[in-house]
């Protein structure tokens, strides 16, 4: 279960950071130490502070076809002023979430859903003093939305953030294409290299999208970028955002568009005044309708097939959004990769396949989190102090003892807040997995067990459209916490398969698989299922899902490595539909988890036919769902569980 914080931020972009409510830069945790003690959860300075603060400055670069792009360039201060006599390491951001978001205007905040979500009476009247006190008091900078960044200014780093075409005050049309991208950041690493305050030693940052566009620019071979720290970065849209299982995710797809379409109205001059105010309307006149939350609908809807075209004849998901195709062009590019998520955030397996994919050098950090705290400070880790241990090692060259330790951390969560932190060299960590059974008790209740029924038998009821997670839950939780609520309700409405209680403490830590056979009573249907744990009080809490069309059950060879994981093409020549009171198989892994289940709980695997706030389902209301039991044609859930665990 996420760790919650006392005092919660301001969420201000899906994919980047909150507002500290006083605008306050990045407090400094570490206490003197020697760097020598630096380790994972643990920074110690190489040095002391050598600048004081840091000035922002706009202007506009020109890419080779023309296309101006707006930046805002930070760099450190002393004694108040920018010191000119030396080259720095520099960190960049390419984003099309806005270098910058003027949230206050003529004295009020922006009236933006990101920012109604989450703004208060008491953050908006502060957001309205800073403006009026603090220079650029209206804007929401770098280093304010990325508070690590202050202290990596203080210790030397530059940092820039561009704009990409089409969004903010950056000129061209928007697209969501990370091939296009991989070209233009490989433009500007280059111009950022001849700069006099580069010494072309370039990282880059960012996090969900603009963490993509940061992997994307890895793949050009680009010999000035050296690092990428991609906090939520996705591997392979389609099956992570767009169709998990083949299944249009409205969850996610519906409130990134509708949340994006905000961002032009929060766009920054790169002058100030007049001027700058007339040149940025006329960039957004010329603009229109082509936004980037238009260019993510008509991405995100082109076409439901993996090989299928969009209107423009171009195949997106296996060209432009195809992330994992770079893979190997960043293997051979040498650019080391430090990969974050969370146990709730929407590319949690993702994380894990860039790890294994990748063969130059590599960080995965999993901590208890959804998408939008993962790369900000939590009770569980200061992010921030991560990234500058990274920047440090591969940009400054300081050993900040990353290579004394395992590459991978992640979180173990438990019922109670509690647990904490494990670290391995490989994904999935040894210790195998268990194969537990459905089946039907006595009494009609479905069951799972390590031994299989005896005998074949089966569960069945109609399904029902309105069985659903909740409207705060990892997919549609960007904006909120992704707490989902007990799962009772919708167990009630589901096939639900429980253990006994567990005699002992177990960890669930990996990849659960399901291989349901079951007898079609519909040409097509979609089946989602959930895994829950069930406490003492009866009630039951969400750990991880899979979701699957049964169309498109067949499997086939995945273009990457995948541990062995059921892979479905989601091509047209490999869809088939069913025929009624046929058997089918239909095997599907669950998202990844990493959770402690203590004795006397139950593990509960639940059924459905529909996720009513997250998916569209194919479905029909009351479709009848057989799930088989026993013998040789059973049921089975395959669980990466281990009764010995670490106390």
């Amino acid at each position: 279960m996420p760790m919650k914080r006392p005092i919660r931020r301001v969420l201000l972009l899906p994919v980047l950071a909150v507002l500290a409510v006083a605008g306050v830069g990045y407090v400094l945790r570490a206490p003197a130490c020697d760097p020598r003690e630096t380790r994972f959860g643990h920074y110690c300075r190489a040095s002391p502070d050598r600048f004081e603060g840091h000035e922002r400055r706009s202007a506009t670069l020109r890419l080779a076809d023309g296309r101006r792009l707006a930046y805002d360039l930070f760099l450190p201060t002393r004694a108040g002023a920018v010191v000119t006599d030396e080259r720095l390491p520099t960190l960049f951001s390419y984003t099309p979430y806005l270098r910058a978001l003027r949230v206050v205007r003529d004295g009020q905040v922006a009236d933006a859903e990101m920012l109604r979500a989450r703004l208060g009476p008491l953050s908006r009247l502060v957001l309205r003093l800073r403006a009026s006190f603090v220079r650029d008091g209206d804007l929401l900078d770098q280093p304010t939305l990325v508070p690590w960044l202050g202290a990596m200014l203080r210790q030397g780093y530059a940092v820039i953030a561009v704009e990409m075409p089409g969004t903010g005050a950056s000129e061209g049309s928007p697209a969501i294409d990370f091939e296009r991208a991989s070209r233009e950041a490989a433009e500007i690493l280059d111009w950022i290299a001849e700069r006099p305050w580069s010494n072309g030693s370039i990282g880059m940052y960012g996090q969900s999208f603009t963490a993509m566009t940061a992997v994307a620019a890895a793949s050009s071979g680009n010999p000035h970028l050296r690092a990428v720290f991609a906090m939520s970065v996705g591997f392979d849209p389609f099956e992570s955002v767009a169709y998990p299982g083949g299944v249009f995710n409205k969850g996610f797809n519906d409130m990134y568009v509708r949340i994006t379409a905000d961002l032009d109205g929060l766009a920054v001059p790169v002058e100030r005044g007049e001027a700058g105010e007339a040149e940025l309307d006329r960039i957004l006149l010329k603009r229109g309708d082509a936004t980037f939350s238009e260019a993510a609908r008509a991405g995100f809807r082109s076409t439901p097939w993996r090989d299928g075209r969009a209107v423009d004849a171009v195949a997106v998901w296996e060209q432009g959004l195809a992330l994992h195709r770079m893979v190997d062009a960043v293997s051979r590019s040498g650019v080391a990769v430090y990969l974050g998520t969370g146990w709730r955030d929407i590319f949690t397996r993702d994380a894990f396949l860039y790890f294994a994919n990748l063969r130059g050098p590599r960080r995965l950090v999993v901590r208890p989190v959804h998408h939008g705290p993962i790369g900000r400070d939590g009770r569980d880790l200061a992010i921030g102090d991560e990234a500058r241990r990274f920047f440090d090692h591969w940009l400054r060259g300081i050993d900040a003892g990353l290579e004394a330790e395992p590459p991978i951390h992640y979180f173990v969560t438990d019922r109670g807040e509690g647990q904490g932190w494990r670290s391995a060299s490989s994904w999935p960590p040894d210790g195998g997995a268990l194969t537990f059974h459905l089946g039907v008790d006595s009494a009609g209740a479905g069951t799972l067990a390590l031994d299989p029924p005896p005998e074949a038998s089966g569960l069945g009821r109609a399904t029902d459209p309105t069985v659903s997670t909740g409207t705060d839950t990892r997919w549609n939780g960007v904006l909120g916490d992704a707490a989902y609520g007990p799962m009772n309700a919708a167990d009630e409405k589901s096939l639900v398969f429980s253990t006994a209680p567990l005699p002992q403490d177990a960890e669930i830590v990996g990849h659960p698989v399901v291989a349901l056979r079951l007898v079609a009573r519909a040409e097509d249907f979609d089946v989602f299922v959930r895994l829950e744990e069930v406490d003492s009080e009866g009630r039951s809490h969400y750990l991880s899902e899979g979701q699957l069309r049964a169309s498109r059950r067949a499997r086939s060879a995945a273009p990457y490595s995948n541990f062995g994981l059921p892979y479905h093409s989601h091509r047209v020549t490999d869809a088939a539909l069913l025929e009624k009171g046929a058997r089918a198989l239909l095997e599907l892994d669950l998202l990844p988890v990493a959770h402690r289940i203590i004795a006397g709980n139950r593990i509960r695997l639940a059924i459905a036919g529909a996720d009513a706030d997250n998916f569209v389902s194919l479905t029909a209301p009351g479709t009848p769902l057989e799930i088989r039991t026993g013998g040789d044609a059973g049921s089975t859930l395959e669980l990466p569980l281990r009764w010995e665990v670490e106390r």
